[in-house]
This record gives C-alpha cells, sequence and structure tokens, in this order.
C-alpha cells in the first residue's frame, strides 16, 4: 500500500467535455473553502484511534499498525509530504537509525543476575536467579515487562514478560524470575547481566500475524473500548505475554535494508505523530486544488479573522502565491491548548458573512458562491480557550447571542434532531451540531438584518438568495455547508463510512427515529463520546459529510473526498438546471427530451400543440404541467420486466447476467476498485459492489445500496434528443413501396431516444412506456461509471448523438434507424425497426479511423439503385484524416468504401463533421454528392459514383477564414439548394461556422461567419472564399434587433456572400434549416464570465434571403436572452424553437417568406405521420 491520494486525466487533442455545454459557463464561481486545522494538545499524540493512547511501549499495541493507526506500517510505502508546487520534500535523514539500542535506561528495579554470563534464547521461557538485598515477592508483578541485558554492552539484551517471580532465599538476597522472552538482540551469553522493569530505548516495530482484523476495536453504548476482547487483549499484552506472545514479530529497524530504513525514517518523519500526519495528508490532498477554488486557512485555537502568519490566511483564489501561504501555514503549525471546536465552527460562519472579529477582507464575490469549511480534529469539542467576553469565541451567533436549540423542530428530516425528537425539549443547546445547523440556516447575507449585501467585488449585490440547489443541499440563501473529520476517535453511535446509504445500523436508525443523538455536555477540557457524535452531527445538520479515520490513508481519503465533494458540488450547482432538448412534432404532438444536471437524469415528454397557433401546450393558467405522458414516470416502477438487449454474435440478446458469456460479465465485474465509494466500503459491501448481477441490476433500473443513488431510471438526454417514427410518409417511386407504405400504414407510432444511460430507448408515441432499449457494444465496459457515487461530478456521455430513421430497399423494404454515441463513444449503430416491438440488430460499424461519432448518419441512393449510409470520421479519430465511410450493404455493416481527405494529422485532426447529400428528386432519393466542413474550416464535396472530378474522392471545395486567416471550425451540416435569379439557377452550399464540443470553446472569442457561395460542380476549388468577389454583408444591432445589410448579389460574377456574426463568441454550432428562400440561423454566445447565471448565455435568431444574406422581407434578427438555441422543429404553423431555459417558442413566419416551401435540395429526413 502506498499513501498517496491524488490524481488527474490528460485531455484529448480536440477538446470535447463530457458534460452539457448548454449549462456550462466557461469561467464557473469558484467555491470558498476554509480548512480548520486542530492545533490543540493532544494532535502531538503518537497513536490513532484514542483507545490506543492507553498503550505503553511495554505493550505490542504501541508499535504496531494493528492496534495503532500512526504506529510504522512495513506494508504501506509512506509518500513523502509535498510543496506547494507539488514537488515532495526530501527524504528524511536515517542518521538518527545508527543510534544503537539502549538498556541502560532501564533502571527501574534494576538488579544483578546470580550468574556470571547469562544465557540467550531469542524467544520463549528463561528462567535465572537473581541476586538482591531484603527481595520481596513485590519487586517484580506478574505479567511486567522487563529487560535483561549485559552491563558491559548495553545494546546486549533480552526483553519479556514476568510469567513468575519467586524462591526467595531465607537470606533475602537471592530469587527465581520465570520470562516468556519476546525479543532479543544478543546471540551468545550476556555477561554481567542486569535485570529491570521497562523496555530499552530502541526504534522497533512489531508485524501482526495474528488473525484479528487491523485497529479492530470494540465499544460500548458509552463509546468505550471493550477491554475483553481477543481483540484488545492482544494489543494491550505486554511483550511476551500470553495474549499477544505468538501474535507479533518484533522487528530491530537497524536490522532492515537501507531502502526499508528510509521509509521508516519517512513515517517517523512525517507521519508518527497526528499533526505530522495531518500536515503530510493535507499537503497531499490539495496538491491537485488549483486556481478553480478558493482557499483560505485557520486554526482552532485562533480566536479572529484578522490575518496572521500560521493562524489565518483569508480565502483567496488559490493560485501559486496563495497555495505557497496555504503550506507555509500549515507547514509551521503547533500544538497546545483545548479543543474549542464551537468557536472554530463559529467563527467560520461570522467570517463568511463579514462579521468576524479583526476581519479585513470579505471572501463573498457571488450571490450564488458556495461556502465550505472542512473542520480536521482529533476529539470532541471542550470549552477550554472558549471567550465570553469580547471577542467572543464558542457557540456564538451573528449577534453575539449564543446560538440555543437549533435542531429540535419536528420539521426537520429525522437524522438531524437532536434529543428533542422534535416534540420534548429534551435535546441539547449550543452544542456543535447547534452552532453548524444555525450558520446553515441562517441567511449569511441579509440586506434587512446583516446589511452586509457589498461582497469582494466592486458593485456585486451578494445578497439574492440564488445559491444553486445541489443534491441535499437545498439552501438557496449564503450558508455555511460543513465536512468534519475525526482521528479515529469513538462516539456512542457506530459509524460506516457508507453511512448515508445504510439500510441498517445506527445512522439508518437515525433517519427512521427509531435513535436519536445523544446529548453533549459541556466540559472545560474533559470530552466524551457524545461530544465525537456531536461532530458527526453536525455535518449531518449542515450538509456536509462526516469521516472517521484512523490511520493515515484512511485520514487522506477523508480529506480528499470532502475537497471532491466540494468540486462536485461547485461544478453542477453552478450549471444546475433542467433543460429541455431538440423537439419533434408529430400527430399534433411535440416531444421534449430533458436532463437535469448535477442528477444526470432524464426524461421524455409528450405535450400537445394548439390546432389553431401551432403554440405548444406546456402549462396551464394555473403553471400546471400538460405533458400527456413522461417517460421517466413509466419508468419508475419498471425493473425486471424490461426489455434491455446486448449485442451477442450480431443478435439482439438480454442484459441478463446470469445467461452472459465470461467475456461480457466482465463488463460488469469487479469494478469496486474503479468506484470512488469502495475505500470507504466494508468488506461485505465491496463484495456486493464488485458482483456482477448487482450491476447489471442497477443498469436495468434496480436500486443497489453500494451504488449511486438515482432519482430516476431513464437517464439526461441531451445531444441525442427524440426522433418520432410513425408510419412510411416518403413518396418514393420505388417498385413495392407503395405496397409496403399501406402495410405499414397502421404501425404504431414510436419515439427513439438515446440516453445516457447507456441506452437507446424506444418509446410508444402514444402513452410513453418503454418498448425496448439496447446497450451498444462501445459503451457496454464503461457502464460501471454510472454507479459511482460521485458520479454527479464525473459525467459521462454514453448514447449521445442524434438518430435517423428511413425506408429502404435491401431485397425488401425495410424501415431502418441509424445512430451515433457522440462524445459517449466510436460507434454506430443500425437496427431495423420495421415491427417496432421486435427490433434486429444490423450492424455496429467501427474502424480505426473512425473518431468519436456525433453526426447524424445521412441515408440515400446511388446511382444503381442501392441504398447507402454515409458517416463522417467525426472527432479524434485515430491518424486525425478526415474521411467519408460508405456502407454499402445496409443490412450487414459490410462492403464499405472510405474516401479521405487530404487534412488533418494526429496532432491537428480535421474532425470532418455531419454530412449533407445532395437529393435531385425526393421521391426518388439518388444522392448526387455530398457535403460536408471539418474543424480546420474545410468544405468537402465527395463523389461515390464517379460523376464529378476527383472522380469516386473529395475536393476541397472551399476554405472559411477570418479576416486574419484564422480558420473557422464547421461543426454543422451544410445546407445545400439552389438559386434562382432571374431564371438564371446557380447550385449553392451554405454554412455557418462555430464550435461547442469542449469547455475552452465557452471562452473562446474567435470571429465566426455564415457564408452562402455557389457550387459549379468543378474539379477545382475556390480557396479561402474572402479571396474570391464574394459580397459581405453587415449585421447592424439596435438593442435586441439585428439587421442586415442588403447589398445585391449577382451569381454570375460574385461567389456568393457572407456576413460576420458581430458579437464576441458568436457561433453557429446548432444546424440551420434551409426551406424555399429562407434559411433559418440561430447562432449562439455562451455565457464566457463568472456570473450566477446558470451558465445558458444568449442567443439570435435570423431568417436570411439565400439569394443575398440579408433578412427576408419583414424579417429582423432577434435577440433570445438568458439562454441558448438548442434545436429547430418546423411544423405547418411555423418554427418550434427549443432554448436552453426550458423555453419552447412558436415562432411565428410571416406569409411572404416562403419558409414553408419545401426545400429545392434536401439531405435526410426524419419520418413523420401520415
Amino acid at each position: 500500500m502506498t499513501v498517496l491520494y491524488c490524481a488527474r486525466l490528460a485531455a484529448a487533442t480536440t477538446d470535447i467535455s463530457q458534460n452539457p455545454l448548454i449549462t456550462a459557463s466557461g469561467t464557473p464561481v469558484k467555491p470558498n473553502v476554509l480548512f480548520i486545522l486542530d492545533d490543540s494538545g493532544s494532535m502531538s499524540d503518537d497513536s490513532l484511534p484514542e483507545a490506543a493512547t492507553a498503550y505503553s511501549q511495554n505493550q505490542y499495541g504501541y508499535q504496531s499498525s494493528q492496534c495503532n493507526g500512526l504506529a510504522y506500517n512495513p506494508a504501506t510505502t509512506y509518500s513523502l509530504r509535498l510543496t506547494s508546487t507539488g514537488a515532495p520534500v526530501a527524504n528524511a535523514s536515517t542518521a538518527f537509525l545508527s543510534t544503537k539500542p539502549d538498556a541502560g535506561t532501564v533502571a527501574s528495579s534494576a538488579r544483578y543476575l546470580a550468574a556470571a554470563s547469562q544465557p540467550v534464547v531469542s524467544s520463549g521461557a528463561l528462567s535465572f536467579l537473581v541476586n538482591g538485598n531484603n527481595l520481596k515477592t513485590s519487586n517484580y508483578s506478574v505479567g511486567s515487562v522487563v529487560t535483561i541485558y549485559s552491563s558491559t554492552d548495553t545494546s546486549k539484551f533480552m526483553v519479556g514478560s514476568v510469567t513468575s517471580w519467586g524462591g526467595i532465599n531465607a537470606a533475602k538476597t537471592q530469587a527465581t524470575m520465570s520470562v516468556n522472552v519476546a525479543l532479543s538482540t544478543a546471540t551468545s551469553s550476556l555477561p554481567s547481566a542486569i535485570v529491570g522493569v521497562g523496555v530499552p530505548s530502541m526504534y522497533i516495530y512489531y508485524a501482526y500475524k495474528g488473525a484479528q482484523p487491523p485497529l479492530g476495536y470494540t465499544y460500548d453504548a458509552a463509546g468505550t473500548p471493550i477491554k475483553t476482547t481477543p481483540y484488545y487483549k492482544e494489543c494491550a499484552s505486554g511483550l511476551g505475554g500470553v495474549d499477544g506472545f505468538g501474535a507479533f514479530t518484533p522487528t530491530l529497524v537497524s536490522s532492515l535494508a537501507a531502502d526499508k530504513q528510509q521509509n521508516y525514517a519517512n513515517w517517523y518523519t512525517y507521519y508518527r505523530t497526528r499533526i505530522q500526519m495531518m500536515k503530510t495528508v493535507v499537503s497531499q490532498a490539495f496538491k491537485d486544488i488549483d486556481d478553480n477554488f478558493r482557499v483560505g486557512y485557520t486554526k482552532i485555537s485562533y480566536q479572529s479573522a484578522k490575518p496572521a502568519a500560521n493562524a489565518f490566511l483569508p480565502v483567496k483564489d488559490f493560485d501559486a502565491t496563495h497555495k505557497k501561504d496555504f503550506y507555509d501555514y500549515l507547514d509551521g503549525a503547533s500544538t497546545g491548548g483545548s479543543t474549542p471546536l464551537r468557536g472554530a465552527v463559529s467563527n467560520a460562519g461570522r467570517y463568511f458573512a463579514h462579521k468576524a472579529s479583526g476581519q479585513t477582507d470579505d471572501p463573498i464575490q457571488y450571490s450564488c458562491q458556495r461556502n465550505f469549511a472542512i473542520l480536521a480534529t482529533d476529539g470532541g469539542w471542550n470549552t477550554g480557550s472558549e471567550s465570553t467576553s469580547a471577542p467572543l469565541y464558542g457557540p456564538y451567533d451573528l449577534f453575539d447571542k449564543e446560538v440555543g436549540q437549533q435542531d429540535g423542530s419536528a420539521s426537520l428530516p429525522k437524522e438531524m434532531r437532536d434529543a428533542s425528537d422534535g416534540a420534548t425539549n429534551l435535546g441539547s443547546s449550543n452544542s456543535l451540531a447547534d452552532v453548524a445547523m444555525y450558520f446553515y440556516s441562517t441567511d449569511l447575507r441579509d440586506k434587512n438584518n446583516l446589511n452586509n449585501c457589498s461582497g469582494a467585488l466592486p458593485g456585486v449585490d451578494v445578497c439574492e438568495n440564488n445559491v444553486p440547489v445541489a443534491g441535499k443541499d437545498a439552501a438557496n440563501w449564503q450558508h455555511l455547508t460543513l465536512f468534519t473529520l475525526s482521528l479515529g476517535q469513538n462516539g456512542t453511535l457506530t459509524y460506516d463510512p457508507n453511512y448515508e446509504n445504510q439500510i441498517t445500523g445506527d445512522f439508518a436508525a437515525l433517519k427512521n427515529g427509531g435513535k436519536r443523538w445523544p446529548t453533549p455536555v459541556a466540559a472545560t477540557t474533559a470530552t466524551s463520546a457524545a461530544h465525537v457524535d456531536d461532530l458527526w452531527h453536525a455535518a449531518v445538520n449542515a450538509r456536509g459529510v462526516y469521516f472517521n479515520a484512523a490511520d493515515p490513508a484512511q485520514v487522506g481519503l477523508g480529506i480528499t473526498t470532502a475537497l471532491k465533494k466540494i468540486e462536485a458540488v461547485s461544478a453542477s450547482g453552478a450549471a444546475a438546471a433542467t433543460s429541455t432538448l431538440r423537439p419533434v412534432a408529430g400527430n399534433n404532438q411535440v416531444f421534449i427530451a430533458q436532463f437535469t444536471s448535477e442528477l444526470w437524469i432524464g426524461d421524455l415528454r409528450a405535450y400537445r400543440l394548439d390546432p389553431g397557433t401551432g403554440d405548444p401546450l406546456i402549462v396551464d393558467a394555473a403553471n400546471k404541467d400538460l405533458a400527456e405522458w413522461s417517460a421517466a414516470t413509466m419508468l419508475k416502477n419498471r425493473v425486471g420486466s424490461r426489455n434491455i438487449y446486448i449485442n451477442r454474435s450480431g443478435s439482439l440478446q438480454p442484459l441478463d447476467f446470469a445467461t452472459m458469456t465470461a467475456a461480457e460479465q466482465a463488463d460488469f465485474s469487479g469494478k469496486c476498485n474503479l468506484l470512488s465509494q469502495c475505500a470507504g466500503l466494508s468488506a461485505a459491501d465491496k463484495t456486493a459492489a464488485d458482483n456482477g448481477a448487482n450491476m447489471v441490476n442497477f443498469l436495468r433500473g434496480g436500486d443497489v445500496s453500494v451504488y449511486r443513488v438515482r432519482e430516476a431510471k431513464l437517464g439526461d438526454i441531451v445531444g441525442s434528443g427524440p426522433l418520432f417514427v410513425g408510419g412510411p410518409a416518403a413518396s418514393f417511386i420505388d417498385p413495392g413501396y407503395d405496397a409496403y407504405k399501406k402495410a405499414q400504414a397502421d404501425r404504431a407510432p414510436v419515439v427513439y431516444a438515446g440516453a445516457n444511460d447507456g441506452m437507446m430507448h424506444a418509446f410508444n408515441a402514444k402513452t410513453g412506456e418503454e418498448l425496448w432499449a439496447f446497450v451498444p457494444t462501445a459503451v457496454r465496459s464503461n457502464l460501471y461509471r454510472l454507479a459511482d457515487t460521485a458520479y454527479h461530478s464525473n459525467h459521462r456521455f454514453f448514447v449521445d448523438a442524434p438518430a435517423v430513421a428511413a425506408d429502404v430497399f435491401d431485397g425488401s423494404w425495410k424501415t431502418l434507424l441509424i445512430f451515433g454515441l457522440g462524445a459517449g463513444g466510436k460507434s454506430y449503430v443500425a437496427m431495423d425497426v420495421t415491427k417496432p416491438t421486435e427490433p434486429k440488430l444490423l450492424w455496429e460499424f467501427t474502424d480505426p479511423n473512425l473518431g468519436y461519432t456525433f453526426a447524424r448518419p445521412t441515408l440515400a441512393k446511388r446511382t444503381n439503385g442501392s441504398w447507402v449510409a454515409v458517416l463522417p470520421s467525426g472527432y479524434n479519430n485515430a491518424d486525425g484524416v478526415g474521411r467519408m465511410f460508405v456502407i454499402n450493404d445496409i443490412s450487414s455493416g459490410k462492403n464499405v468504401t472510405t474516401i479521405a481527405t487530404t487534412a488533418g494529422t494526429p496532432s491537428s485532426p480535421s474532425g470532418l463533421g455531419p454530412i449533407r447529400a445532395w437529393v435531385d428528386q425526393p421521391n426518388d432519393y439518388t444522392a448526387a454528392r455530398y457535403y460536408a466542413g471539418d474543424l480546420l474550416g474545410n468544405v468537402w464535396r465527395f463523389d461515390i459514383d464517379g460523376l464529378l472530378e476527383p472522380k469516386n474522392g473529395a475536393l476541397l471545395l472551399a476554405k472559411l477564414a477570418d479576416a486574419d486567416g484564422n480558420p473557422q471550425p464547421i461543426t454543422t451540416a451544410p445546407e445545400v439548394g439552389v438559386i434562382d435569379q432571374k431564371g438564371f439557377l446557380t447550385a449553392a452550399v451554405f454554412v455557418g461556422t462555430g464550435r461547442l464540443l469542449g469547455l475552452s470553446d465557452v471562452t473562446d472569442k474567435a470571429q465566426q461567419s455564415i457564408y452562402g457561395f455557389k457550387e459549379s460542380l468543378a474539379g477545382t476549388g475556390l480557396g479561402n472564399l474572402r479571396n474570391t468577389p464574394i459580397v459581405k454583408q453587415d449585421l447592424i444591432t439596435d438593442g435586441s434587433l439585428r439587421k442586415a445589410s442588403a447589398k445585391p448579389v449577382d451569381w454570375s460574377l460574385s461567389t456568393g456572400w457572407f456576413v460576420d456574426l458581430p458579437d464576441a463568441g458568436e457561433r453557429i454550432n446548432v444546424n440551420m434549416q434551409l426551406s424555399g428562400s429562407t434559411l433559418l440561423a440561430g447562432s449562439n454566445v455562451p455565457q464566457s464570465v463568472a456570473s450566477c447565471n446558470t451558465g445558458n448565455g444568449y442567443s439570435w435568431l435570423y431568417y436570411l434571403n439565400i439569394a443575398n444574406g440579408s433578412n427576408i422581407a419583414g424579417s429582423v434578427g432577434i435577440k433570445m436572452p438568458d439562454s441558448m438555441i438548442v434545436g429547430f422543429s418546423r411544423t405547418s404553423r411555423g418554427v418550434l424553437v427549443q432554448r436552453s431555459n426550458q423555453r419552447l417558442e412558436n415562432k411565428k413566419v410571416p406569409s411572404n417568406m416562403k419558409f414553408l416551401q419545401k426545400a429545392n435540395k434536401t439531405t435526410w429526413r426524419e419520418l413523420t405521420p401520415r
């Protein structure tokens, strides 16, 4: 085992986020963290838990890690303390280990042995005569530890436990002693030997070889260790004593090899005492904490918030300078005094309220900022070192009054109430739990009562109650969330690291009312088990977490876990929102997918469209939700009865652990060590977490106590969105299609949606009932991540790309569903869904040069009449080269044609995006050519049937760059159409630029644009469009409106037109839509600065005339504040615009816009009802 607690992930070549960026701020509001160190006198002790402080050097337990969590453990490699830069300090000096053991210090009851030279035994029974004067039976007691050593060489000795003392002669000058020898440094006889009570000065440890569990103390109802257990008897046994002899093996450190001596020296220097260990593990836990946090430091003995060396460091950005100060203060901590924990927590709460004594800075920058304290202590609180005179230091509120009873209300959850039970006044007042509850439940920034609305930043009001809800912490006011760590102290209640998810045990009993928190009684210096319980109670009240750790590894894990939980709450809370994405219309219905960040659950709901206005009917006048059904609600009570499939040898098989192959079972078994909660689980719980059947049950929707608790069974639906498929609706003139269309006319309508629970789901469009779900092979081995209790901060995408469905012919007519995985993986899946309740798996396509599959697949016919699926290579493929894959055998996924572009390398990947097909006749659906853009600003034309140059190849049709020549990335599908200018027909391509793939994109302010340019079908490209005769239109902003200039564009002379998007950071990252002469474009500007907004940013909606890039007559660009556009859906009454703030708006289209005409050229088709 190695004591080290940090990890970091590497980034991919193209930054791809594993969180939805529509709710991510580029610069999130940073959490405030105040670390509170216990610097009381007991922190200099060298034993843990408290029960181990009873041992002395005469007993095995003192120097064995079996009994003392701070003792040297030979199985542990002790990692060095770290500096603020993350570099380890120097190895400790081993010079002190060269000092020989010295028995000369054993002077108590020292007497010479009768023999001139005493024979030596290495271990076991030994008897000898002892000389002396007036010897008595009381000189030595049975069980006492003695040392027999040579007076001429005190480094030679034997140590053992007295088994008998007696046989005193009449003169009382000689007696017989029998000893059970535990260790010996001598190999021959000891001349002029002396026996004395005690043990020599030596560096030694005792390795355990018995059968008892390490640190296996048990406690009675009062929290007192039970001393009659076999475990305790072994630990308390004197050296050579009957209970411990045979269970421990002594090792002198001087006998070790150099590397082992170095390990011992590092332990001795950096881990031997509580304060040494705390300094070391804190230095390691804070290694990867950076300036995304604001951190401060204080100690419990310091009764002010005035900055002082080694005493109080204000909360500030944790940059390199401030981090060095934090580490210096930590290193400079000394020990002494009592344990005034109540005053320390009160001082922290006052500090965040800007009401602490001596305070010179304000830690709060924003009203939505979260404020945390981590209290690390080795004991329960007492009143020593508290102050009842100014400045007050103790259980005091913001108005210098005692906090009193804060957790006796019946309205509180049972696990927070004290012994008052919410009805009777029997509970404690002014306890640590009361202090924690007060500073959690009290608004720390209150205009009316505290007049403290000005924070650290000029002009920023910090009183608005808009702190995001995060899990169990539902307070939207400014408050203190407290994490507490006990160094191995035991209370009257039994601690379980997984206490929050307990089904049985003391905390579970607290939650169901079967137990109450004990009442701690104020004492000046003493502390009791009830005070340790109060430390736990305080964390529960303040919606933090309590940790109880008795060795360095567990202490480090506790602090690291607290920091991870703070990071998780901050990262998710800053963007916590329920978002509705990608509506799709069908049968006067609209289907809306939702997700809730931090909880990472989703829903799919069906709403009606007003037949007269086309408006979605979401809520009524009383704000009641009008959903016709909710898929999440329908799934709530379904677990075992669900039809969930995996791919086995090309066919669908149930997701059932019992029937899986060994290789399949390996995807779900033995995952505990990969879960963040594993280290804190009991052995039995670890076994349960490793159980593959349990994991599969969890993934099917079952509740398993050792895994993450979910609010819903359906995962978040983000990038996939719903796809409605009813009866066949195309107008194909191909043989047999009309018969197929009639036969399938009454096919049950289905809504398909990929979710980040790892499945593509099929829902009955009329009822919302799940028909089936499929787990793609590419995501299967990663699904264990969903069971992690820290998943709220470690979200992953699984099935997160838009799907396409179409009727195709391959020997017979059938309806295909094809989808990718987005950031979830590098694969495309094709299924036959002709019979919605009897799906068939056709293929899963992977290739070494296929990257992450964000794009919606394209389905079309070749000139030979065969149907093909066309797929782009996507992001972060192996060699970085952009490619188009043509699946020629659409039923098997075989016979693949690959057409490579000339762009992209592993270090500068092309990232070829969604593909558009040019289809001349929608009733035939033969594609003449294909178009796609990439992240390098290239627009490509692909030929697969030898119709254009380069035949069966890729042409770099155009390069898109800003005025300074910087490439403009393309992540949306080009639109294609025909310009009719006075009878002169020109093929044209329309492209918007911009990307929103990774967090680094959020803050990108690069110039992005929209282009419309002609396609001459020549065999050479246009180069950089700005170097051609292209017309630039200007967008002129007037408040929330934006009008485009109307410069004439002569397509016989000009390349086309373009507009630069005016706002910094404005980009096109949602597919534009072309219909008739109107190009509908939605641009987004992500929230890129620290703010209490949810990171949604804002957007602009444009209706552009494809002939010149100006506004369609009668329209202007419209600013849509407070949210971004995430998708469009056309209806007969207008355009449904979905926004990231849950708003679904029906934008009316004036009759002169020609928007509802069918486009001349089409690309892909979603099946809609007849």
